[in-house]
This record gives structure tokens, sequence and C-alpha cells, in this order.
């Protein structure tokens, strides 16, 4: 007994001595992570009244932008990100204090915001900063300034560089089908990009449109030279990413994911002002592909199934077969199990699937029944004779 007692208090020990080191281990992670979180925080903040002061050294001409050409150069991903919000908070703040003027604005502010423009054209393309730059364009249109224009042109081609992006995403980017076939990421990203464009197409029309000795450029002429067309494109390349990343998957599901995503771009295309005579035909397209996958469903997941109630003939050795509903009910529960944790996203679109597919479960079953019971009278047809 005494040793028995003796090793509950030892392990009460242990356990309280353990409760309190975790507690200990706690507070000190609490602490540490406070720690680096407060370093981060001055980190950020020193890092932009750094960022500040290299704007601010930027000579009033704007010309001589080398010492801020080999930083952005050097920096990386998060110095980078800081750096551009703060250039994007400073020209908002430029552009504000010039619209509060009402036409009254001094050389000194058309310079502050130039020099922070020619900043802006030496950043990585990025579509991030695309609504910076249609701000930043939009009030430099009122510079009736030599300098104004090589700026407004450098814009241009910034914009440009993150319409290929914007491309590059879809064409070049690695992505799979997301669990239950539902609405990928790209889908939603690319859909949204597209209608916060559509809401400013006649600026960028005006970018697109403009030919600064660019003639050559595929970016500028041809397909892109309007918004719609470059809108046009990129539903293209979403349409081909999608397909190539659901081939991976089986056929049923790939019908699943399809129609998720087709419908998703078909409401919001929908949603889109009527501007270009083009849309009509977007959406013509994406309505077909919808009803198209919707049969194509049908057909791969539920067809099949529905074999088992055809009427069967010249079968061998027919007693060793089940009956068709025994074999129906089993592949039915089948395909359930395996399509539990699939989902169509829109309860619209949810609706219709359902309705189509129990609409054809039930055609085919009663008419297996209607052929059972016409066979039943004629097997008692023929005993009674």
């Amino acid at each position: 007994m005494p040793a028995s007692t003796s090793s509950a208090t030892n392990m009460s020990f242990v356990l309280t001595s353990t409760t309190e080191l975790a507690s200990s281990y706690d507070i000190h992670s609490s602490s540490e992570e406070a720690a680096i979180s407060q370093y981060q925080q001055c980190s950020d903040e020193a890092g932009i009244r750094n960022y500040k002061q290299l704007l601010e050294d930027i000579p009033e001409d704007g010309l001589d932008h080398s010492n801020i050409s080999i930083w952005i150069q050097r920096a990386d991903s998060q110095m980078l990100e800081l750096f551009e919000k703060e250039l994007v908070a400073m020209i908002d703040q430029s552009i504000h204090e010039i619209n509060s003027k009402h036409g009254q604005e001094q050389e000194s502010d058309m310079h502050r915001l130039l020099k922070l423009a020619g900043v802006m054209t030496m950043l990585p393309p990025s579509s991030d900063l695309l609504p910076a730059i249609l701000r930043l364009y939009a009030t430099l249109e009122i510079f009736p300034v030599n300098e104004a224009n090589g700026i407004a042109s450098e814009l241009k081609r910034c914009v440009r560089e993150i319409f290929q992006g914007q491309c590059s995403l879809a064409l070049n980017g690695i992505y799979s089908v997301p669990r239950g076939g539902g609405i990928h990421k790209i889908t939603s990203y690319m859909m949204n990009y597209i209608k916060y464009l559509w809401e400013h197409d006649s600026l960028l029309n005006v970018i697109l449109a403009q030919d600064d000795g660019e003639s050559e450029n595929p970016l500028h002429y041809g397909k892109w030279a309007r918004l719609d067309y470059f809108v046009q494109s990129l539903i293209g390349y979403l349409d081909s990413l999608l397909e190539t990343i659901s081939k991976y998957q089986s056929t049923e599901l790939q019908c699943i994911f399809l129609l998720n995503n087709a419908h998703f771009i078909l409401e919001k295309l929908k949603k889109l002002d009527m501007k270009s005579a083009l849309q009509e035909s977007w959406i013509t397209r994406d309505h077909n592909q919808v009803e198209y996958q919707i049969a194509r469903y049908l057909e791969h997941s539920w067809e099949p199934i529905l074999s088992c109630l055809v009427a069967r003939k010249n079968i061998l050795f027919p007693c060793f077969h089940p009956p068709p509903v025994t074999e129906f009910y089993t592949m039915l529960n089948n395909n359930c199990a395996v399509q539990k944790y699939w989902k169509i996203e829109d309860p619209k679109l949810r609706q219709v699937v359902r309705k189509t597919v129990s609409s054809r479960i039930t055609q085919c079953y009663q008419a297996y029944l209607g052929r059972s019971v016409k066979n039943q009278k004629r097997a008692h047809y023929t005993s009674e004779l």
C-alpha cells in the first residue's frame, strides 16, 4: 500500500508538473506569437516609412527612377506587395486632392501624380493594380502636357500586359477538380474579373484602341482591339482549361463539374449590361453547354442502370441471371453511393437535373411494369389453354 501511495503521489506530481509546463509553454508560445506579430507590424511600418521616403525622393520632373527601378528588381514578393499598397494609397490621395480642387490644381500636384504614375509603370504587371491604373489614366487625361502623354502610353502598356497575364493564368495554370465537382475558384475569379472589366468598358476600349506605334503588337490590334474581344478570348481560354482539368475524372463527375461551371459562367454573363453584339453568342454557347452536360450526365450515369429494365432477348441461360428489377436496384444503390457527395451548387439547376433524372427513371420503370403485367397475363392465358 505505501508503495502504491508513493506511486500515486509521484504520478500526481508528474501530471501537475506536466500541466504547469504545458501552461507555461502556452504562455511562452502566446508571448512569442505576440512578439512576432508586433515585430512584423513594426517592420511593416518601418518598411512603409522607407517606401514613402523612397517615393518622396524622386525628382519633381519625375524622370529619374533609377534607384526605385533597382530596388523593385531586388525586392522580395512581400516587400513588393507592401510597396504596391503604399504606392496605390499615395496615388489615390493625390487624385483625391486634385479632384477636390475642381480644376484649380497646382503644377506641383500634377508633377507629384506624374512621378507616382511613373513608378506604377515599373512594377510587375498585376491584376490587383488594374483599378489604380484606370483611375490614374482617367485623371491624367485632364493634364494638357506632353509628360502626361508619355506616362499614359506606359499605363496602356501595363494594361495590355495585365490582360496577357490573365490569359496566361488560364492557359498555363495547374489546377484540379474540387471535391464534389463544384464551381472552381478560377471560374469564380475570372468571371468576377470580367464583371469588373465590363463596368469600365468605356475607358478600357479607349486604352485598347489607341495606337502608340505598336501596330505589330498582337495585344494591341486584332482580337484585343476592343474589350469584348478580350473577354471572348478569356472565356474561351477558361472553357478550355475546365475541359482539360476535368479529363482525369470519371465521365459522370466530369459532366457534373463542367455543368456547374458552365451554368455559373452563363449566369454571370446574363447579368452583364448588354454592351456588345458578341454577348448573345456567349450566352447561347454556354446555355447549349449546360443542356449538353445535363444530357451527357443522364446518358453516362443513368442510362446504363435503366438498360436493366429494357426487354431482354436471346439471353443464354436466363435462369442464371438475376431478375431485371433486382439488378436495377443494385446498380441504383451503387450509383447513389458513389454520387452521394457530388453537388450541384445552384438550387434551380439542381432542381432541373433532379426532374430530368427522375422523369427518365419513372418513364423507364413504368414501361417495365407495363411489360411485366402483359407477360403475366400472357402466361396466365397460355396456362389456361
